[in-house]
């Protein structure tokens, strides 16, 4: 059976396509002299994250289409207002972090074509701070546009996050992840670096990972400083599937008969303590499905050694719990389209498959004490590391 990535990459395609074609129809209402300053067919002007949460948010005031726009205008050279956050910072995609003394101030951006500087005032520079050979950016520093996506698990409470030193503290790690992804999964790869064009790299333990449709190509990573590269992988490959398939099931209509965003699925099968809707359990038995494909490739070509080893394994095998959640019980007649419940088939049977080919794991770890995200802190409190060194055949 081909891949996930190679069954779905029209239809992602596809789903790019009838988002840029959206965004594009909300930019031209918007504004429509900057969206005759950008190249119609460059749909990465179009799919730039920022642009997507700054018309998802209504168009707020602290920023500007410029200064989102400007390193996509088909005539780069002029003058641009820029806003400055509040500390002093003037974010411009694809150019760099300008560093001021002026909080919360519109400023001018002047281009000359190539250069890009801001006028009449001191300043210092960075430049965007990119992964895997460029095709991923990771952001330096928080930004007014994505501050109300961070909110509370459970309550969604709007909370302050920490960026700056947290991707700092773990940019090596993300790479290493990133690198695994290319040289061992290239076609996932692929599939992350077309559908993901952003990282947003956090502390606040309090916002789980998570990725939003109000910013699509951006996937957020809530970390802890004792976090390595096997939480990024598995991260990595969640969050950013959340991205694929939300651009891949943009037509909704294509793969559902009911609005499945506004249906709750324990409404449907009888269970209250059920809060996700339809659409948010089945965004989960996609990642779930991703994962099971990713590990068992990697776990095939035995690439860990040591601790990294051990808490992939626990990775893995904490997968299981997240299987048939709810969504077996629903008649699938009702819900989906017949496209859409070949999509919910295929990821059920492909999960059920994984599960068999690693029965030989089933009991090695402990899972009892995993919280609703996989902690290796309490995995390894109950699953020693010299107690599984001295294991041997897994």
């Amino acid at each position: 059976m081909n891949n996930l990535d190679i069954l779905f990459k029209k239809e992602i395609q596809l789903g790019k396509m009838a988002i840029s074609d959206y965004i594009k129809a909300a930019l031209y209402r918007t504004n429509e002299t900057i969206f005759e300053r950008l190249d119609f067919e460059n749909d990465s002007a179009f799919l730039e994250p920022l642009l997507i949460a700054y018309l998802s948010s209504g168009g707020p005031s602290y920023t500007t289409l410029e200064q989102i726009l400007c390193a996509y205008f088909t005539e780069k050279q002029g003058c641009f207002e820029v806003i400055s956050d509040a500390d002093g910072t003037v974010y411009v995609p694809q150019v760099g972090y300008f560093y001021t003394e002026y909080s919360n101030q519109k400023l001018l951006l002047e281009c000359d074509g190539e250069t890009y500087q801001l006028k009449n005032i001191s300043y210092g520079f960075l430049p965007c701070l990119t992964v895997l050979d460029g095709k991923i950016e990771i952001y330096r520093h928080k930004n007014p546009l994505l501050n109300s996506f961070y909110q509370a698990n459970g309550n969604r409470q709007i909370l302050d996050i920490e960026v700056t030193q947290t991707t700092h503290r773990h940019i090596q790690s993300v790479d290493r992840a990133l690198e695994i992804l290319k040289i061992h999964l290239p076609n996932l790869c692929k599939e992350i670096t077309s559908t993901n064009r952003t990282l947003s790299v956090f502390f606040n333990p309090q916002v789980n990972c998570f990725a939003n449709i109000g910013a699509t190509g951006c996937a957020f990573l809530s970390t802890i400083p004792t976090n390595g590269t096997i939480f990024f992988l598995e991260e990595l490959i969640h969050q950013c599937s959340h991205n694929t398939f939300n651009i891949m099931l943009f037509n909704r209509s294509n793969y559902f008969k009911i609005d499945v965003e506004q249906t709750q699925l324990g409404n449907v099968i009888g269970l209250q303590s059920e809060e996700r809707s339809i659409f948010s359990a089945f965004h989960g038995l996609y990642t779930v499905a991703k994962r099971y494909e990713a590990f068992f490739e990697l776990y095939k070509a035995d690439i860990f050694l040591g601790i990294q080893k051990h808490e992939f394994l626990g990775r893995f095998t904490d997968l299981k719990k997240r299987f048939r959640t709810g969504l077996e019980l629903l008649y699938l007649d009702d819900v989906y389209t017949n496209r859409g419940k070949e999509i919910y088939q295929l990821l059920d049977t492909l999960c059920a498959d994984y599960i068999k080919k690693i029965e030989h794991l089933e009991g090695v770890f402990d899972l009892s004490n995993q919280p609703s995200e996989f902690s290796y802190f309490h995995f390894s409190q109950i699953n020693p590391f010299e107690k599984f060194m001295a294991k041997s055949g897994i």
